[in-house]
């Protein structure tokens, strides 16, 4: 939520101000300020909203699996060398 604000807000501010920041990117020295512009328009608001929706959010599920079968998998191998090595 609060990377989606900070790329919202920074479009916002963007699409509120055009001309400066048209000026702006110009002073930096890009090529083609308008192009720039609408690109950066796009994907801070674009991006920003996609972000707040949860578009393509994976989150940790798919690795808590993972992680859990390893680590059971290596403690029971663990468990099962030492039952082997004590009981020899």
């Amino acid at each position: 939520m609060l990377l989606a604000a900070i790329f919202l807000v920074s479009g916002v501010g963007k699409a509120i101000d055009p001309a400066g920041t048209m000026a702006y990117i110009a002073s930096a020295g890009l090529p083609a300020p308008s192009i720039v512009y609408a690109a950066t328009l796009c994907v801070e608001l674009g991006g920003g909203l996609l972000l707040l929706i949860g578009f393509a959010h994976v989150g940790p599920r798919p690795f808590l699996g993972c992680s859990q079968s390893l680590l059971l998998s290596s403690s029971t191998t663990r468990l099962a060398i030492r039952t082997s090595l004590s009981t020899s």
